[in-house]
């Protein structure tokens, strides 16, 4: 009787951890739609609206900064209404403004619900606390190293998909194809998530006291610091590659989007072999695989450019490098972050994304504006952000709950 119960709750978790993987996946694609898909786009948005590309990316920051704010409001949300209704309620925004956009007759339309969109996309932030909610321990990581892969390999791929959409079906046809990966995942939502209402009600006061809790954490805030800096490296490479591609080594939109393809494999390369780690050492010790990956990365940069004639292959073998450690890196610092909360699960991934967000926007910020230093910003950026990202790791061992063990496959 006991391993027929036993043998029903693992199919009906198999099931469930199917279905999440699934969501995941999704809200992951959906993510890149709004920049990285679009990117192609710029010049035909600035002839449809009569403004300048430049102007059109200005709009950028205000979409990051509409995300980055309404993000801090999700988790709480979430955590006192439920997942269900908090991530469908932000996949209707979405699709309600990415119609609007392909319908925006001018800019000022256009960008207003360009700002709706950054609003309901802010709700994706609760992937990290979905898989701390569904998924088993056993299972959290695994998931992360997934997500990490897969979020990689869309980013990589994205422009190449935005220039065949635009090439296509013109600007609109990123907005539309949006609109329909939208509806699906509201089902998705429905089928995966359970109704919940975890509170009766919701005021600003418990926000801050929630949100309070988790800054003074301090070993919380050291794993999302370090997530952050390594991810940096990913973001501060993508932000500043057009200019590496197009400026210094003259490549057309297809060939650049084709060489991001292949950097995309050191996501699925960096992913195996998180996966091999996780079984075999702890979380720590993981961090530190990836940081010195980092700085591996850094340094033989640094020596391709005094050294070497700088081509796509000297600049592409450090970045899969340096992607492999960030892949390593990033889902190990999450998860050992998100252990130390599991009733507040939405505030923390709130939390989490905010720190890593803003460091990455700092740090990619000051390598874009470097000029024509920006390689060797980059460069030695890899380098200042592993060494403090092994010296947060030494910290890290002074946590007295203990160093997580490994997990055993």
């Amino acid at each position: 009787m006991g391993e027929h119960i036993s043998s029903v709750v693992d199919s009906r978790y198999s099931k469930i951890k199917c279905s999440t993987m699934i969501l995941l996946s999704g809200l992951s694609l959906l993510s890149v739609f709004p920049l990285d898909v679009l990117l192609p786009a710029y010049p035909a948005l600035a002839s449809e609206f009569d403004k300048s590309v430049a102007e059109i990316a200005s709009s950028i920051s205000f979409f990051i900064l509409v995300f980055a704010v309404s993000q801090l409001i999700v988790g709480p949300l979430s955590d006192r209404f439920g997942r269900k209704i908090v991530l469908n309620t932000g996949l209707a925004v979405v699709l309600i403004a990415v119609l609007a956009c392909a319908l925006a007759k001018s800019f000022d339309e256009f960008f207003m619900y360009r700002l709706l969109q950054a609003a309901g996309c802010s709700t994706f932030v609760l992937s990290q606390a979905l898989i701390q909610d569904l998924l088993r321990e056993e299972d959290r990581q695994r998931a992360r190293i997934f997500l990490v892969t897969t979020s990689g390999v869309f980013i990589t791929s994205a422009p190449l998909l935005g220039a065949y959409i635009q090439d296509m079906f013109g600007w609109v046809g990123s907005f539309y194809l949006s609109a329909i990966i939208t509806v699906y995942l509201m089902f998705q939502v429905s089928l995966t998530l359970k109704n919940s209402r975890m509170s009766s009600g919701f005021d600003l006061k418990s926000v801050f006291v929630s949100y309070g809790k988790i800054i003074k954490h301090k070993y919380f805030v050291m794993c999302w610091c370090m997530s952050g800096m390594a991810f940096s490296c990913h973001f501060s490479f993508v932000i500043i590659s057009p200019v590496i591609f197009f400026e210094y080594l003259g490549l057309s939109s297809y060939q650049y989007s084709c060489v991001l393809l292949v950097y995309g494999v050191a996501y699925i390369l960096g992913g195996v072999v998180a996966s091999w780690l996780r079984c075999r050492i702890n979380f720590n010790s993981q961090i530190v695989v990836g940081f010195i990956l980092i700085m591996v990365a850094g340094l033989l940069l640094f020596g391709f450019l005094f050294f070497l004639d700088f081509t796509v292959v000297s600049l592409l073998a450090p970045m899969i490098i340096c992607t492999a450690g960030t892949t390593i890196c990033r889902p190990a610092a999450a998860s050992k972050a998100m252990e130390y909360f599991n009733e507040s699960v939405g505030a923390a991934s709130s939390a989490g994304a905010t720190i890593v967000f803003l460091i990455a926007a700092a740090v990619s910020a000051t390598i874009s504006l470097s000029n024509s230093n920006v390689l060797l910003f980059l460069a030695g950026g890899f380098v200042v952000l592993s060494l403090l990202g092994l010296m947060f790791s030494c910290l890290l061992m002074y946590d007295k709950s203990g160093s997580k063990k490994p997990i055993k496959a």
